[in-house]
């Protein structure tokens, strides 16, 4: 698939996506998916849908730009597609809590469903 990625070249730690043509390191890339991946699992636990809202939305939004924000992660990988999608989701929920910022938590979720949306669009086509 296009969130792949592959030895760039040479023999060493640098990777190159084929998708979006960025090189990552590998050990850095494959710690930030593990976390995702984590992460992604938490919220499929039905336990951990009770809480607020809005400090798991802040929380995964965190660990989403840590991994994404340095270029350490392929966009595209199924795993930081997902936590996008449960930032989004967390979003959500906290805009329709009661005295929630409203405004705040409906651009967040508007930002992160729109990322993952694209990312499923460009993995899967049109």
């Amino acid at each position: 698939g296009h969130f792949t990625t592959g030895n760039s070249g040479g023999h060493g730690a640098e990777q190159l996506c084929k998708a979006c043509g960025a090189t990552f390191s590998l050990d850095k890339s494959l710690r930030h998916l593990t976390e995702a991946r984590k992460a992604n699992e938490f919220m499929a636990k039905d336990r951990n849908a009770q809480g607020n809202e809005l400090q798991k939305a802040l929380a995964l939004e965190t660990r989403f730009r840590t991994a994404c924000g340095s270029r350490a992660v392929p966009l595209r990988h199924p795993q930081i597609l997902q936590l996008a999608n449960n930032v989004s989701n967390c979003y959500f929920y906290a805009a329709k809590a009661p005295g929630s910022k409203q405004d705040a938590c409906w651009e967040g979720f508007w930002k992160y469903k729109r990322l993952y949306m694209e990312g499923l669009e460009a993995n899967h086509g049109q």
